[in-house]
């Protein structure tokens, strides 16, 4: 028995545990009833009944699973893996940034900023704003919307299976490959994380991913865009990228063109590095104000509507990714 008990509690010991209000360890000991087992600073006192014995050797396998999990890679949402992602950029100059991103793709770190599925946040507002949010033009042409820093294509094929002809944007050649192989699957038989409550069949549209760099505009082969979304984008480029981000925008965007923004991060405090940068009050201050998009937190809104765009809507979406800890914002700009 105790043999049992001193191999649960070791590997215990190797697991980060919170500790109470008194300052020790609960770890395993709130899992065991009827038995009087205090747990301190200084000492274990043990009285066992004989029944803990399969207690505790059932312990010993859920400690094993849990220490592999433990070995995973942190992602980005976990305060570890935004360290990871912050010290990969800490050092490098500006003009590295696209090679740093292409870099944690070529070594299998895309984790740290993989959701696993596309936006509920988007697909809420595209269902729930199907005038707004139509995917075919007055004149019959189907919409183009762009996703720049695409990722694995999980926003790009849901854009698609809403109406939309989607394409992808990403500085990687292997993320590109990646995301290809996600869509290839995925229109073949979707996942119901693609619709939410009011989601309805459409017409599907065609699906493109890009290889290239945001800021130039060789890949664009003189398309422009009816709806452009930005998530986990701009909050990836340097401060000093802001401004040309919003004049990239525009020029991306047809007149009454829309983009959409998943605002992220709001909870971060604005002192603090990235990626990803803390953006509490910059798309507004960037997109309406015509601002540089370096805001503090002493800043005062100003009247200024020198920007390029007007915002139609801004709301707390019911639904959204947890790493955004319940602050995530939806906001609509339409291009003026």
């Amino acid at each position: 028995m105790r043999d049992i008990l001193s191999e649960v509690v070791g590997k215990w010991s190797l697991i980060p545990q919170k500790r109470n209000r008194n300052g020790a360890f609960p770890g395993i000991f709130k899992y065991i009833p009827h038995s009087r087992l205090f747990c301190s600073k200084s000492r274990i006192n043990t009285s066992w009944p004989s029944s803990l014995t399969l207690t505790l050797l059932f312990l010993k396998d859920i400690l094993h699973w849990k220490s592999l999990a433990m070995a995973s890679p942190e992602p980005l949402q976990s305060p570890e893996g935004q360290t990871r992602l912050v010290r990969h950029f800490e050092g490098r100059s500006i003009d590295d940034h696209s090679a740093a991103w292409s870099n944690l793709w070529d070594t299998d770190n895309s984790d740290m900023w993989d959701r696993g599925k596309p936006s509920p946040a988007l697909i809420d507002a595209l269902e729930q704003n199907q005038d707004t949010f139509n995917p075919i033009t007055a004149d019959g042409r189907r919409k183009r919307a762009l996703v720049p820093g695409c990722g694995k294509g999980y926003d790009v094929v849901m854009l698609a299976l809403h109406g939309f002809d989607a394409y992808g944007l990403d500085v990687s050649s292997k993320g590109v490959s990646v995301a290809e192989e996600y869509a290839g699957k995925e229109l073949q038989s979707p996942q119901p994380y693609n619709f939410g409550a009011e989601g309805t069949a459409r017409e599907r549209g065609n699906v493109s991913f890009i290889e290239g760099d945001f800021f130039k505009s060789k890949w664009e082969d003189g398309r422009k865009f009816d709806l452009i979304y930005d998530y986990t984008f701009l909050c990836a480029l340097h401060p000093t990228n802001r401004r040309e981000w919003a004049s990239r925008m525009a020029d991306l965007l047809l007149p009454g063109g829309l983009l959409i923004c998943l605002e992220f991060p709001l909870f971060k405090d604005l002192s603090l590095p990235g990626p990803p940068w803390p953006l509490k009050g910059v798309y507004w201050n960037l997109l309406v104000e015509g601002g540089d998009g370096l805001v503090t937190k002493d800043r005062v809104i100003s009247d200024s509507v020198d920007g390029s765009f007007v915002r139609n809507l801004y709301i707390k979406p019911e639904t959204s990714y947890e790493n955004g800890k319940g602050t995530d914002m939806l906001s609509v700009y339409a291009k003026k």
